[in-house]
């Protein structure tokens, strides 16, 4: 992201608890080197202060939790950013002297006004040309404490509020059923939001998502993410689930458009393409809203044949092959065994049994995975246990992942 002149970039350093003297080195450094606008101390609460870090830092606290004092936050603007190898050289020089006077410190910050974008909305809530717009002079001199966990640590206030968040820090689109959105999350029977990411693993960390029990985190699917005070029923759907065609999940968030109530969702051909393929190929039988929507959506968009007969099977599988042949597309099983597929409407040979085959295997993978992740949550807590007491161990301990 390019801030106030032509070439400058926006910058966030990130220093968990400096000692007093690396932390004056460290602020005349920033002053030296960049256009410093704020520095913050900022305090978490002490039962989240493990999942923001996981959140921030993409990944677990060693010994389970991070250093108990505030974070030293500086934003600053590079005026004059140099690259290497993808990043900006300035601000990867700045880190690396930083890491060397706080040995032992978990030292982070930008390289690219992507990340700092991310930094900035988890860490206050805010996009970067908000921020400079309201801090357009260089840092006076004055630290301000600010007690705050990172954004949506406790929930989100409203739909708003969360999508403000997505918005500057993952290529997303809902997918459909996004008419009330974000005045209402559900549509008639519809009561899930369901979303497509290029970057899974990201998108639940921002959001603060939370695995349904039905899911299969490795393949995405139902998660739970707290909104005013509920928790809201979010499909998560990434590039590489097969969900739809990996090429054509690609292009749907490469066509994605802006809504001007403040989200991205598909393209009007895509919305329509996406909804008839999920309508015939993810459910048992085509629901009896469908087909007048879909012929309302066709009709807009000045598609021939999708004005009767869409309540047929034989029919609706002659239009859906057309249309993914005309793209280049395919019909794909989705990895996330909690989505129904559609055999007969895809064209397998023997639907039925193959349908028997698939239950069984949702059930068993159902088992294993909950096997794995008592397992995993039983090894996280013995290390971080082990890690607190005796820290010199969390450098040759296995490490453990946000999942």
């Amino acid at each position: 992201m390019t801030v106030d002149s032509a070439g400058s970039e926006f910058a966030v350093f990130i220093v968990a608890s400096p000692p007093a003297a690396a932390r004056e080195r460290i602020l005349h450094h920033a002053r030296t080197l960049f256009d410093v606008r704020r520095v913050y101390d900022i305090h978490w609460t002490r039962e989240l202060a493990a999942q923001n870090y996981a959140r921030l830092y993409r990944r677990r606290p060693n010994g389970g939790r991070p250093n108990g004092g505030p974070l030293l936050v500086v934003t600053a603007v590079d005026t004059a950013p140099r690259y290497e190898r993808q990043m900006n050289a300035n601000c990867a020089a700045a880190i690396r002297q930083f890491r060397a006077w706080t040995e032992g410190t978990s030292v982070h910050g930008s390289t690219t006004p992507a990340e700092a974008t991310r930094d900035l909305v988890l860490l206050l809530g805010t996009d970067p040309q908000t921020h400079l717009e309201q801090n357009p002079q260089p840092w006076g001199g004055r630290i301000e404490e600010i007690h705050r966990d990172l954004s949506g640590a406790r929930g989100w206030a409203s739909p708003t509020e969360l999508f403000h968040a997505l918005n500057h820090t993952v290529r997303y689109v809902v997918l459909r059923n996004f008419e009330k959105l974000p005045d209402c999350l559900h549509v008639g029977s519809h009561e899930d939001v369901d979303i497509l990411t290029g970057d899974y693993r990201e998108a639940l960390r921002v959001m603060n998502a939370r695995p349904n029990v039905r899911c299969l985190p490795r393949w995405g699917g139902p998660h739970w993410v707290n909104i005013s005070g509920e928790d809201m029923w979010f499909d998560v759907r990434f590039v590489g689930d097969r969900y739809y065609d990996p090429q054509w999940a690609a292009d749907i968030l490469e066509r994605r458009v802006w809504n001007e109530r403040g989200f991205y969702c598909p393209s009007p051909e895509d919305y329509f393409e996406t909804l008839a393929y999920h309508a015939v190929v993810h459910k048992r039988a085509l629901a009896p809203d469908y087909p007048p929507r879909l012929a309302a959506m066709a009709a807009a968009l000045g598609r021939a044949g999708w004005d009767t007969g869409l309540d047929d099977p034989a029919r609706m599988r002659t239009l859906l092959d057309a249309m993914l042949r005309r793209r280049g597309y395919r019909y794909c099983r989705p990895r996330d065994v909690n989505v129904f597929y559609n055999f007969s409407a895809a064209g397998h040979r023997l639907p039925r049994v193959r349908r028997k085959l698939a239950g069984i295997a949702r059930k068993a993978l159902r088992v294993v995975y909950g096997a794995r992740q008592l397992l995993g949550d039983r090894y996280a807590q013995a290390r971080d246990t082990l890690g607190a007491r005796v820290p010199w161990l969390n450098a040759l301990l296995p490490p453990t992942h946000d999942r």
